[in-house]
């Protein structure tokens, strides 16, 4: 083959991903590029033509396209990680929140268990109180005390006579025959006093029937145990203050005619002295 062949004969261009991407190769002129020139060809002959550089520059586009494709899947990466870590911290502060419920729940329910101990130990001072004052109930109140401290003296007082009258020597006395038309004085008794039940301020207040205890069934049962009071002395018998006042206004003849007596005069009791019978004259 004659060298006229080879330099007429049309070169291939060389085949790279420009061509696929859409990029436009650089112009080329006739009058740099000129095929149908010897010397252009004979340099390619060499391995000093511009056909390599060409080559080089379609190979350095195509490098320039693959590091941004890296580049553009390294940045779609680091937006996966950062997706990845942020659905992470969501993923924590989810099990920090179900954390904190669990805690708030526990400290509930450790206030619930404390308060439902407080209300127990609430109800059993309750009961023992309760307990205490049905104790101190069954014993004597203080304006019974005062009634038996009588009775004790009164008992020892009559101990002592019996005792004294037991010692001395009781002279013989003859029988004493009642006389006609007279009762019998019945013996004296000494000077009892029965347990009568006073009731607490409370329960006059609200004119309550009151047992007479310290403190009193109505207080127990309304709730008023520790406000039951009695009243230190012992209450009188006697006529009312109104019946004081009547007979105070009303004056010794008054009195005396109300009962059908004259003043001055002096009653027999009917009992000791009975009126003797009338006797019949003999005429």
């Amino acid at each position: 083959m004659s060298n006229s062949f080879i330099f007429t004969q049309r070169l291939p261009l060389p085949q790279s991903s420009i061509f696929n991407s859409g990029l436009t190769a650089p112009s080329i002129n006739s009058k740099d590029y000129n095929l149908w020139e010897p010397d252009n060809f004979s340099k390619h002959a060499d391995g000093s033509s511009r056909g390599d550089e060409f080559e080089e520059a379609f190979d350095n586009i195509a490098l320039e396209q693959q590091r941004e494709i890296m580049e553009k899947t390294q940045q779609q990466q680091q937006v996966q990680m950062q997706l990845e870590r942020q659905q992470l911290d969501h993923k924590r502060q989810q099990i920090k929140q179900k954390q904190q419920q669990r805690e708030l729940q526990q400290r509930d329910q450790v206030q619930q268990q404390q308060k439902e101990q407080q209300h127990q130990q609430q109800e059993e001072k309750s009961d023992n109180d309760q307990l205490e004052h049905l104790k101190k109930a069954r014993e004597i109140p203080l304006h019974l005390r005062v009634n038996e401290e009588q009775e004790q003296e009164n008992t020892s007082s009559q101990k002592q006579t019996e005792t004294q009258k037991k010692a001395k020597p009781q002279p013989q006395t003859h029988p004493q025959t009642p006389h006609i038309g007279t009762s019998r004085i019945p013996p004296h008794k000494p000077n009892e006093q029965k347990r009568q039940p006073i009731a607490c301020f409370n329960c006059r207040q609200r004119r309550l029937k009151c047992d007479g205890e310290n403190p009193c069934s109505p207080c127990v049962r309304r709730g008023v145990a520790e406000s039951c009071a009695f009243a230190q002395q012992v209450r009188r018998r006697g006529p009312g203050r109104k019946k004081l006042a009547q007979l105070a206004s009303l004056g010794d003849v008054n009195a005396a005619n109300a009962l059908g007596i004259k003043p001055g005069e002096w009653v027999r009791d009917p009992e000791l002295f009975p009126p003797s019978p009338k006797r019949k004259r003999n005429d």
